[in-house]
């Protein structure tokens, strides 16, 4: 029995270790891997003497959030796209009280999770800088398009590289700092490469949020003096300076920006006189609407990308209805809206703020990574992937680890 029990200990510390390079092979690998650790914890949880599940002062709210979960699946316009939504959830909450309890009982070992992540993190962006210089990445990768050229790294034909390196920043800072001990000035050496590597992916939205979550920590950080924070903003000035200056970046940074809300001197876009009118636009309101139409239970989890093509969406007001469809509405509070109905919007809602709360509360030299991780994921004015989809969501994953398990990480 006890050699079953140390096979089945090195598989689940094993699986911790490659779980962050199946983070970037894609989701079929993320999926089974998870999957796996989620098994072999339930075969060590059942066969201890663990007589029930913990759920600490927040039963009450787990209880209403799974009784509306199940009133979302059984009025869902898609029973089955709701079904699988609810099993990702149950199967990412499994896993991060997985690690919780496991670190716990000493069963594994946290920190080789986050060392991990720290080397494959660092992996995606020499991978995504060497893509840049010659055009293809270690893998044989290729540049996606021409105008503007974006970066892909490992992730192949898909261009996240750049929302990767922004959502994660804060998980490899964090392990920088606390498991491997380093100081300040490779820190915001850091934070300096990564942010300009972001810019070149060309990805909007994780440039700025990027930008923003690390002035925000940088302005918080009482490790660092006043002269040093100054020579950041500084430099911060004089990158935003050299984008406006750039025709190769203001035209895609800024003027595609300014384009989508309203700003445009540009024929193409004569229509658009806000953001309501962009793609994006189309996409809130039709969230919006479908929230009207569904206003306790939503339509179901995943199910925008149905509903979204119903004629009811039509009568928007927005030039570009005819492209108010998609995956999801790109904005994880709308999502939550449309997808879940009031009830659990509040609930969701009431869940933030107090995981908001319990970050306040952190002791001060780790508080800051764990808020501005919070901003760039939880921000509610910004585009976003599906909180509901499997690569996604794992940037959440990640957060909430972390969370719960700040305290052990670099303690020895």
């Amino acid at each position: 029995m006890k050699i079953l029990e140390n096979k089945i200990k090195f598989l689940l510390n094993l699986l911790l270790i490659l779980i962050p390079a199946a983070f970037i092979l894609g989701n079929a690998v993320l999926n089974i891997t998870v999957l796996l650790f989620d098994i072999l914890f339930l075969v060590v949880f059942f066969s201890t003497n663990a007589k029930k599940l913990k759920l600490g002062t927040n039963k009450l709210v787990i209880i209403f959030t799974l009784i509306f979960l199940t009133i979302n699946l059984l009025f869902s316009i898609n029973y089955l796209e709701t079904l699988y939504a609810n099993l990702g959830i149950a199967r990412y909450l499994i896993f991060v009280y997985s690690i919780t309890w496991l670190s716990k009982n000493k069963i594994i070992n946290i920190e080789i999770f986050f060392k991990s992540t720290f080397f494959i993190y660092i992996f995606v962006f020499f991978d995504s800088l060497l893509q840049y210089i010659f055009g293809k990445d270690i893998f044989g990768y290729e540049t996606i398009g021409s105008h503007p050229v974006r970066l892909s790294g490992p992730f192949g034909d898909e261009a996240v590289a750049g929302a990767y390196l922004a959502k994660m920043i804060f998980i490899y800072l964090f392990s920088l700092v606390f498991i491997f001990k380093k100081k300040n000035v490779v820190k915001y050496i850091s934070i300096l490469g990564i942010i300009i590597l972001i810019l070149l992916t060309q990805e909007r939205s994780a440039l700025i949020m990027a930008i923003t979550s690390c002035a925000l920590y940088v302005f918080f950080d009482n490790t660092i003096k006043s002269k040093y924070k100054t020579l950041g903003f500084i430099f911060l000035f004089v990158l935003v300076a050299s984008l406006i200056s750039s025709k190769k970046f203001s035209s895609h940074y800024f003027d595609r920006t300014l384009e989508q809300i309203g700003f445009s001197k540009n024929p193409a876009f004569f229509k658009h006189s806000n953001f309501l009118d962009s793609q994006w636009g189309a996409h809130f309101l039709t969230s919006v609407e479908i929230f009207k139409n569904y206003p306790l239970t939503g339509s179901g989890l995943k199910t925008f990308q149905f509903e979204c093509s119903k004629s009811d969406y039509e009568k928007i007001n927005s030039v570009s209805k005819d492209k108010r469809c998609g995956t999801h509405p790109h904005n994880i509070f709308l999502e939550v809206l449309s997808d879940a109905g009031i009830i659990l919007f509040v609930i969701y809602l009431f869940f933030l703020i107090n995981i908001l709360k319990k970050i306040l509360s952190i002791d001060i030299s780790k508080k800051y990574f764990l808020l501005a991780n919070f901003f760039i994921l939880f921000w509610p004015i910004q585009t976003t992937g599906s909180i509901f989809q499997t690569w996604n969501g794992f940037f959440f994953v990640y957060f909430f680890i972390l969370l719960f398990n700040y305290k052990k990480i670099g303690s020895n």
